[in-house]
């Protein structure tokens, strides 16, 4: 079985290591690598080719154009997920649209 490649990022080193813990746990998930900050995305994601973008809300409305936009630009068929606990529902529509 091919394992899903996973970049994460997050701002707090804590949740990006639970993140991978969490996702290593049954084998079927690679985290490839870590971001704490947007500007570190786009070359993390040309750099690691990951399959799969885990990206905090907080973290994927940073910057101009939008972190997504960079990471789709550097990888189209790159899938992105957003986590966010709390969050205004047209920040995070601006975010991923």
């Amino acid at each position: 079985m091919t394992m899903a490649r996973v970049l994460t990022a997050d701002r707090q080193p804590l949740l990006n290591q639970a993140l991978e813990a969490l996702l290593t746990s049954d084998g079927r998930h690679d985290v490839v690598g870590r971001c704490s900050a947007h500007d570190e995305i786009p070359l993390a994601v040309r750099r690691l080719r990951p399959d799969v973008l885990l990206l905090d809300a907080g973290v994927a409305m940073s910057g101009t154009p939008t972190v997504i936009e960079q990471a789709l630009a550097e990888r189209p068929d790159l899938k992105v997920l957003v986590l966010a606990l709390e969050m205004d529902l047209k920040l995070l529509v601006d975010a991923v649209s």
